[in-house]
């Protein structure tokens, strides 16, 4: 286990259509320290609401494919409101992650990544920071610098927070973004949660 990782529990991952890697997810979890018997799983919607309720997860897992699957984030955030929620989603799908970090998750995890890549995806997360990847980084950028984007009404980001972006976008990794504004990777880690949390400040997306 590393020291540096906070370990909510319980844990609870929304399997909806088989939807999560959940043998993976399972086994970054226990690599980080998790106990087993603290992992919960739900198939369906009502079951993961009963077991919210029951047992007030402070970490849950859930993916959203598609628009209509950001509905269930609401009913997420009303059962478990300090709950950290990731979502889960294809790399393609930008816009819709966007909505899912406007509507209240505080993360995301990528299908298809590689064990080892979603494992220090997930080491960001418990470090209180985020993933975030080249094609969410474009998506954002472009809202932070268009005069009709959200992220331009709302207030320009920081410079600090503008970099970053722009080098993600550009295909860097956050390791390298660090390396090249001499931060580390726990500074990095927070400007790219500092950007979720601005995104969430701006309401679900319409």
């Amino acid at each position: 286990m590393l020291n540096d990782l906070i370990l909510p529990v319980p844990v609870l991952m929304i399997n909806r259509r088989a939807a999560l890697p959940e043998p993976l997810l399972r086994h970054i979890l226990k690599n980080l320290g998790y106990p087993q018997e603290l992992i919960m799983s739900g198939q369906t919607l009502d079951g993961a609401e009963k077991m919210m309720i029951q047992h007030l997860p402070n970490l849950i897992f859930y993916s959203a494919f598609e628009r209509a699957d950001l509905d269930f984030i609401k009913t997420i955030k009303h059962c478990c409101p300090s709950s950290h929620l990731v979502t889960f989603h294809q790399a393609a799908q930008a816009e819709l992650i966007s909505a899912a970090l406007q509507a209240g998750a505080d993360a995301y995890l990528l299908d298809g990544a590689s064990a080892e890549a979603a494992q220090q995806q997930m080491k960001s997360i418990l470090r209180g920071g985020a993933a975030l990847h080249p094609q969410l980084a474009r998506r954002l950028q472009q809202e932070a610098f268009n005069s009709a984007g959200s992220f331009a009404a709302a207030g320009q980001l920081s410079p600090a927070e503008q970099q970053i972006l722009q080098l993600i976008s550009q295909s860097s990794t956050a390791e390298q973004a660090a390396a090249q504004l001499k931060l580390s990777a726990y500074q990095v880690d927070g400007l790219i949660r500092n950007i979720f949390r601005k995104l969430a400040a701006l309401g679900p997306s319409a």
